[in-house]
């Protein structure tokens, strides 16, 4: 395509006048001279590509008006690919690909790829897939889409949903779902999805799913809540611990279990609770399996019914006890078997 210099100028008549050239007086009277440059300015065209400052582009065509996309404060080798009223400022080598009043700013080698109303700001490395209202502001995280998301978790990842906020150690990871915050200063923290989570303590935590469920453990680490409505894992204590499910179970000890039901409590070192309704395990290497209202509150006792409280360490409470299949001869049976001796149980000495 020819190029005509500003220099250049053009003779124009009024469309009432015959175009060809008689060499009258008249006719000519009514010629205007005009350049190329005011031909430019007339038209209001801009140039694609158009570039400005040093190596920076914004593509294909910058709007006209208030809603332009802008390259501003000694950014350098930085892109704008379409949009309206996005700006790059102060930044080396980043990229927004479209969409409109997204932002970067002081963060190098960021990219902001669609979406609207998004802010990336002193975060190098720092990534925005599209979605909506999202801010970032550490380096190396991701917001992959969603809405209204916050990002200040160094190498964190946000995968999409609503309104999630990673406010604390490096690695943390929110997957999907509606309003998840994960706020301790503790590292690589994840929660998978479903509503409403909270890891506010300890590193290396994961909640799967469900709503309303919480690791707030201080200092604690590993500790895991796959599922269920409103359980918590917390206090410095509760490390390698894990609720598996169920609802308004809380589990404050190290290395313990729910492993579901309701309103249960583990808050003995290693103990473990199976299930049922009201139970707790409060005493070292405890355990529930299961049924109401039962305490096992001595070291290493164990409970099977309901309504039970135990009294004596290293035992076994039950309501009831029917054993089935009893030997009928001591033969072969190691100290401490119990055996049938013709309707009389005896014990292995």
């Amino acid at each position: 395509m020819a190029i005509i210099p500003n220099s250049c100028r053009f003779h124009v008549v009024s469309s009432t006048v015959d175009t060809v050239d008689r060499g009258s007086a008249e006719f000519q009277s009514k010629r205007k001279i005009f350049t190329m440059a005011d031909i430019a300015e007339t038209v209001a065209v801009t140039v694609s590509p158009y570039t400005i400052g040093e190596s920076n582009s914004i593509l294909p065509v910058i709007p006209t008006g208030v809603n332009v996309n802008t390259i501003t404060g000694g950014s350098c080798c930085s892109v704008i690919s379409g949009g309206d009223s996005n700006c790059i400022n102060g930044t080396y080598r980043a990229t927004i690909g479209g969409g409109g009043v997204n932002v970067i700013s002081l963060s190098n080698n960021a990219t902001v790829a669609g979406g609207s109303s998004h802010c990336i700001s002193t975060a190098p490395s720092g990534t925005i897939g599209g979605g909506s209202a999202h801010t970032l502001t550490q380096s190396f995280a991701t917001i992959a889409g969603g809405r209204c998301h916050i990002q200040d978790s160094s190498c964190g990842f946000i995968g999409g949903g609503l309104n999630h906020c990673e406010d604390g150690g490096a690695f943390a990871t929110i997957a999907g779902g509606c309003e998840h915050e994960i706020t301790s200063s503790g590292k690589a923290n994840t929660i998978a999805g479903g509503l409403v989570h909270r890891i506010c303590g300890g590193e290396y935590g994961f909640i799967g799913g469900g709503s309303g469920n919480r690791i707030c453990a201080t200092a604690g680490s590993y500790n895991a809540l796959v599922s269920g409505l409103s359980n918590d894992i917390e206090s410095s204590s509760a490390e390698y611990s894990i609720i598996g499910g169920g609802a308004l179970n809380d589990l404050t000890s190290y290395a313990s279990v729910i492993a579901g039901g309701l309103f249960n409590d583990a808050t003995g070192c290693q103990s473990v609770v199976g299930g049922g309704n009201g139970n707790t395990a409060s005493a070292t290497n405890s355990g529930i399996l299961g049924g109401n209202g039962n305490t096992a509150s001595c070291t290493t006792s164990f409970i099977v019914g309901n309504g039970i409280t135990t009294d004596r360490v290293c035992s076994t409470f039950v309501n009831n006890l029917s054993i089935k299949n009893i030997p009928t001869s001591a033969a072969g049976l190691p100290s401490g078997s119990v055996w049938n001796n013709s309707g009389v149980l005896n014990i292995v000495t």
